[in-house]
């Protein structure tokens, strides 16, 4: 898009940009935090339940969709590169990208957003430099991240990003340094006027049940009986720190051929600065991460929005059965022939050692217990499978065998059968996880000024390399159900001689395996140097036998 030229045109643009951006905020934050309270506490209002079903299923799903510690990656350049030309940077770079992964605390983030992408819609990420090094940052609620047009669902397609965020006082004062003074002293006093204490917006994320109440305690007419109220949300910080709200919008600029990236402070729309894109060009620093994608609808569907009723009438179920067990237990009774017994005596009477006494002939207490089920959890059960189908996790998956499984190898092949919807979400996490590596490695090769060596011995700047290569997870090892089966293929592999021994302990990922690779690597030359000797042994033992015969 064009952006106006004067300061105050490119300020009322980009205060309508946000504006656009977040019209749809509201609505998600109340989505997301309904979810949020399902997720920690098992029900969408944060009321307390018998067991959390939805944290069952969330943490088995994460578990088979990534796996930090056995995800592996390596970069690869476009085809019209000579690859011969480049492998053994590309090797280095490899070996950089797995150690800057796992070392930099990427791979416990990328666990957290897929763990958390179950709950919400989207997961949004982003990329940025902090200290000179790339960092991955997840935004703990998606509704602060907005674009311009929810109906496009590819991000590059968006005309303008927004994301806010609050900062404290101090951080702001960092942020604002680099600006003249007089312009420095003007923002911060800004910042000092409309700065909030975060305990002030508590009442933006009160749970739904709450909201009821309140409304109900105006006009109980407006929605009947209000509910009980929930307990809080367990996982909500609360801080007494002042802080500032900021938007930071990232916008097309048609000039420029990129994204502009406009800051502002949000309580006063004051315009801090707005710069070309300072990361990589043409390229956003968001990475949006959606289980369930729907089409015309950027945002998706939550995957835990499948499995809310199925965990109410769970938790409905293991109430009836409750209150038949104490009813077994504790049955009601009926008093016969005892006209002088009221409530109070009765009750009484079913303490331990409680007796009573009647003179009227033929009289007796009889008790009314429920009719004894034969499966009293058969209906659990059948909505704990639901909850597997709906899911897309088999029993056998979560460690429990089917009716009829009679070994471990019809165990393993139902659960094989049954991953389909598990190993679709897992190309998705992998696709996800391309992206932010990516991402990293190119940033990497702006502000990295660290050499690597070549296993020749020759250093380079990863700077060096062409730009646009891409980083990909090697062999779908984001998600643990793919590494088993890699590994019986690099066997066979093996035996057919296509890869040498130091291929194969690239494939196990076996405990220090870069100094078994430098060893392996190290036996194969002494091997090859002893097969040259012998080979020279052999040559002139020939020669010998020649000149003899010629004598």
């Amino acid at each position: 898009m064009r952006i106006p030229q004067p300061r105050d045109g490119r300020v009322d643009h980009y205060r309508e940009y946000i504006r656009r951006c977040g019209v749809t905020r509201d609505a998600r934050r109340e989505r997301y935090t309904r979810n949020r309270l399902a997720r920690l506490t098992g029900s969408p209002d944060g009321a307390l339940i018998r067991y959390n079903k939805l944290a069952e299923h969330i943490e088995f799903s994460s578990s088979y969709l990534y796996s930090s510690e056995s995800v592996r990656w390596y970069a690869s350049l476009p085809p019209h590169y000579n690859i011969g030309q480049w492998i053994e940077e590309l090797i280095a770079l490899k070996e950089e990208l797995n150690r800057d992964w796992h070392d930099s605390g990427t791979g416990q983030t990328a666990k957290l957003c897929v763990s958390w992408g179950h709950v919400y819609d989207t997961v949004v990420t982003k990329t940025i430099i902090s200290e000179n090094e790339p960092v991955l940052y997840m935004e703990p609620d998606s509704a602060n991240v907005g674009v311009s047009q929810e109906q496009l669902h590819e991000w590059d397609r968006q005309e303008a990003i927004c994301h806010w965020y609050t900062i404290d006082l101090p951080t702001f004062r960092r942020m604002v340094s680099v600006l003249p003074v007089e312009r420095r002293i003007q923002l911060l006093q800004l910042a000092a006027q409309h700065a909030r204490r975060q305990q002030a917006s508590d009442g933006e994320s009160m749970p739904p049940t709450v909201q009821r109440i309140l409304i109900a305690a105006s006009s109980p007419n407006m929605i009947g009986v209000a509910q009980t109220a929930p307990n809080d949300d367990p996982a909500r910080a609360r801080s007494d720190e002042p802080v500032v709200n900021i938007a930071e919008l990232w916008i097309r600029d048609d000039k420029l051929n990129d994204w502009r990236v406009a800051t502002m402070l949000e309580p006063v729309h004051e315009l801090l600065w707005d710069p070309p894109n300072p990361l990589v060009a043409g390229e956003h620093c968001f990475h949006p991460l959606c289980l369930e994608p729907t089409p015309g609808y950027i945002w998706g569907v939550a995957k835990i929005e499948g499995l809310l009723r199925l965990q109410e009438w769970r938790e409905s179920k293991m109430a009836d059965l409750d209150e038949r067990m104490g009813r077994e237990i504790e049955p009601p009774m009926f008093f016969k022939g005892f006209s002088n017994v009221d409530g109070e005596k009765a009750k009484l009477f079913r303490r331990r050692g409680g007796n009573i006494s009647s003179s009227v002939p033929g009289a007796e207490v009889q008790p009314f217990p429920p009719e004894p089920l034969a499966d009293p959890f058969g209906i659990i059960h059948e909505i704990d499978g639901e909850f597997a189908r709906r899911g897309g996790l088999p029993k056998s998956m979560v460690g429990q065998a089917e009716p009829g499984t009679r070994s471990g190898e019809q165990t393993m092949a139902q659960a094989i059968l049954g991953a389909g919807p598990t190993l679709d979400n897992a190309m998705i996490v992998e696709a996800w996880a391309n992206g932010v590596a990516t991402a990293r490695l190119k940033l990497l090769r702006r502000t990295s000024g660290r050499t690597l060596r070549k296993a020749s011995g020759e250093e380079f700047l990863l700077a060096q390399v062409p730009g646009d290569f891409v980083a990909r997870v090697w062999g779908h090892t984001t998600s643990p159900l793919y590494v088993d089966r890699l590994i019986q293929k690099a066997m066979l592999a093996k035996q057919a001689g296509a890869i040498d021994n130091e291929d194969l302990l690239e494939y196990l990922d076996l405990p220090m395996t870069d100094r078994l690779i430098h060893k392996a690597r190290h036996l194969g030359e002494q091997k090859a140097k002893e097969h040259d000797r012998l080979l020279k042994l052999k040559e002139d033992e020939v020669k010998a036998k020649m000149l003899r015969a010629v004598k």
